[in-house]
């Protein structure tokens, strides 16, 4: 190759380095501007001023026991197929002191452990407000599991294990952090909040979930 053809292939990298920079600067300028266009008060409230996000988030305070959860997941996954890749869908059961919601909890992580959360959501909904289902001990927990093919000896490993605790720990501490009052409870970025009249109307919710994560990045 001649220092001719050399120097050539130099500026067509840096002219296509600087197509990317420039796009990638236009994207984070257009999600910026897009969520300048809601407005706090009418579309959002400032619940913790002083929270400094990691990652742009929609916050989901839930539990399988929870009758209005479950009427609202349906909501939060039609959502979550349309969502923006940036923005990361985190649900936290709560279990506010209730054996059985512990329980639920405890089962939702060790779903997550086994890395079956989307199949496992889906079927602990059912078992509860569709069979009646009720959860007293953990082997109420163990038979859903093996019916999803799971194995006994793989079910009490991740049931026991310490990430299964250190998460059921964090979300104890988080509820009483950011002061749960009920669930579902949502905040965006665990900084924000819906205003009312965003949580009544679908298109305005999944409007704001899409837009207002951005505006802190």
């Amino acid at each position: 190759m001649s220092l001719n053809d050399t120097s050539n292939v130099v500026t067509s990298f840096l002219v296509a380095l600087i197509v990317i920079v420039g796009l990638v600067t236009e994207t984070k300028s257009l999600a910026a501007n897009d969520a300048a266009v809601l407005v706090e008060g009418r579309d959002f409230v400032i619940k913790f001023p002083y929270e400094k996000p990691k990652k742009p988030q929609v916050v989901e305070f839930f539990s399988f026991m929870c009758p209005a959860c479950f009427q609202r997941e349906a909501t939060v996954l039609r959502w979550k197929k349309q969502k923006p890749d940036s923005v990361e869908l985190l649900k936290i059961p709560v279990s506010f002191g209730r054996a059985d919601w512990k329980l639920a909890a405890r089962a939702f992580y060790i779903a997550e452990e086994l890395k079956i959360s989307e199949k496992f959501n889906k079927l602990m909904f059912q078992k509860i407000h569709i069979e009646n289902k009720r959860l007293r001990r953990l082997t109420d927990v163990e038979k859903i599991f093996i019916e999803m093919g799971i194995s006994k000896a793989d079910f009490n490993k991740a049931a026991k294990s310490f990430g299964v605790d250190s998460k059921l720990r964090k979300a104890d501490f988080l509820v009483k952090k950011y002061k749960v009052p009920s669930v579902p409870y949502f905040l965006i970025n665990f900084k924000y909040e819906a205003s009312e009249s965003s949580s009544q109307n679908q298109d305005a919710l999944f409007r704001l979930w899409n837009l207002l994560p951005s505006r802190d990045f």
